[in-house]
């Protein structure tokens, strides 16, 4: 059985489908040839590991995904601190079991916390660590963001995203956000 030699392409099967393709995605498809052996249609785009132009955005948007800072309002000793989190979005023990998919019965923000809470809490204070560094460190200014309905959300504010667990997307939301501003200068 011969199979179709599959070619790299980009563009209208994406737009067809209704794909974001902002994002670089490559779309294969068989070549017009469909014979084995026969060159398809070469690919002209650079690629930003082999491009010394783009080192520096590509770099500095690998490490737009965590905080520069760890703030003492959300961390201690260097860790993400479960309590500190929970506290500053004003999360009761209920609305920390539904933000992370764990039973309430199971939801302990003191030396018996399981390692899935702590990670998805981690998650969580990443969050709001990225949006405080965006205000500069400014608390009032943080907490009013976490707390007005956004139009780009769905008209939820991102603290009840949050609390209905769909942090992965206020996450997704807040470090594309990040990637359009101009990188800071310090």
């Amino acid at each position: 059985m011969i199979l179709p030699r599959l070619t790299r392409t980009k563009g209208s099967d994406a737009t067809k489908r209704g794909d974001d393709d902002r994002r670089g995605a490559v779309w294969l498809r068989p070549s017009p040839s469909g014979q084995k052996g026969v060159p398809g249609p070469k690919d002209f785009r650079s690629n930003p590991w082999q491009d010394d132009n783009q080192t520096m955005t590509m770099s500095s948007a690998l490490y737009m995904t965590v905080p520069q800072h760890m703030p003492d309002v959300l961390f201690s000793d260097g860790l993400a601190d479960p309590h500190k989190t929970a506290t500053f979005l004003q999360f009761n023990k209920g609305d920390v079991a539904t933000a992370t998919g764990v039973p309430r019965r199971m939801v302990h923000l003191d030396a018996k916390i399981t390692e899935e809470l702590r990670a998805r809490l981690t998650e969580i204070t990443t969050i709001c660590a990225l949006v405080l560094e965006h205000f500069d460190g400014d608390l009032d200014k943080t907490h009013l963001w976490f707390t007005t309905r956004n139009p780009l959300l769905g008209n939820l504010s991102p603290r009840e995203m949050i609390r209905f667990g769909l942090y992965r997307k206020v996450l997704r939301f807040v470090q594309e956000a990040r990637g359009q501003e101009p990188p800071s200068v310090s």
